[in-house]
């Protein structure tokens, strides 16, 4: 038998206050708070990650140290000694001062590669020319069953034998590496300037490189 138009209505009625019943449970379950999000590392962090794998004392004995991958005239120069004879010798912070100093006289582009993969500007790394900050000597610390022993004195930090060459005309990197005998040929050369020499393929007259 037909229902009743009341019956009918009667039924709808309650056939909707069911399915909003339905979604208002569905959206009380479903509704989950998000996660909190870490916070961004710091921009050295991120070239740090790039250059080292986020090592900050990795010494590949390559004549670059640390986290940053410090040249070491580029440590000498920036004042890094303050602080310890390397870069893989010094701490995260102290190697960081020395990096902000760097950015100030050279921008990203002391960075080449992971310096734009970082997106490393002088604003977010804090480019100063201000004097070091003394925060203290690196302090290497010896496992407990040394410390009964008498240290070893320490051994001078070996100097980088390195010559500067003022680039003349009609030079390049292989011709270069072949006159001067340089271990690995021109990609060897080109690694040791990296940093001021992004690119292979163009050296300028007048520039200053440094020939292992």
């Amino acid at each position: 038998m037909a229902r009743s138009a009341r019956g009918r209505r009667r039924h709808w009625h309650q056939a909707a206050g069911a399915a909003a019943a339905a979604g208002a449970l569905l959206a009380s379950t479903t509704a989950l708070p998000e996660p909190a999000q870490a916070a961004p590392a710091s921009p050295w962090d991120r070239v740090a990650a790039c250059e080292s794998s986020g090592r900050w004392h990795v010494n590949t004995h390559n004549h670059y140290y640390g986290g940053l991958q410090f040249w070491q005239p580029t440590w000498v120069d920036h004042g890094g000694t303050k602080y310890a004879p390397r870069a893989d010798l010094a701490t995260r912070q102290q190697q960081i001062e020395v990096a902000r100093r760097v950015l100030a006289a050279q921008g990203p582009k002391a960075w080449p590669v992971c310096g734009k993969k970082a997106e490393l500007t002088r604003a977010n790394g804090q480019a100063t020319r201000a004097p070091l900050p003394a925060i203290g000597p690196y302090v290497h610390t010896v496992p407990a069953a040394k410390r009964a022993q008498a240290p070893a004195p320490p051994k001078p930090a070996p100097k980088p034998r390195v010559q500067r060459y003022q680039v003349q005309p009609g030079d390049s990197l292989s011709g270069l590496a072949e006159r001067f005998g340089v271990s690995g040929g021109w990609q060897a050369l080109w690694h040791y300037n990296r940093t001021n020499v992004p690119n292979p393929n163009v050296i300028l007259v007048g520039q200053l490189l440094q020939i292992p």
